[in-house]
């Protein structure tokens, strides 16, 4: 629904609801990275949740403010591509 993110990041928003929602799938998705790379840490792997959430919620603050001009937000193929450059550099992988 085109309606629901224009909520959440409308003046009326609340921006706490959204920080919540994502400490509430914070162990789903850990647990999903873990079972992508069994190799990491999972403290390596919670920073980098951390940061592309952070991050996620600005770039779709800014899409949805721009009248989401592109079908797809671009926070989706700039997660992936963060994961996969974040994660296939070796000294990341250390404790």
């Amino acid at each position: 629904n085109r309606f629901f993110p224009q909520v959440l990041f409308s003046d009326n928003g609340d921006r706490l609801f959204l920080h919540r929602l994502m400490e509430k799938f914070r162990p789903y998705l850990i647990s999903q990275l873990q079972q992508k790379y069994p190799e990491v840490p999972v403290e390596r792997l919670t920073h980098l949740y951390v940061f592309a959430t952070g991050g996620s919620l600005s770039l779709l603050e800014d899409w949805v403010r721009k009248g989401m001009p592109e079908p797809q937000p671009p926070v989706v193929k700039i997660s992936a591509a963060l994961e996969s450059l974040w994660l296939s550099q070796p000294e990341n992988l250390a404790t």
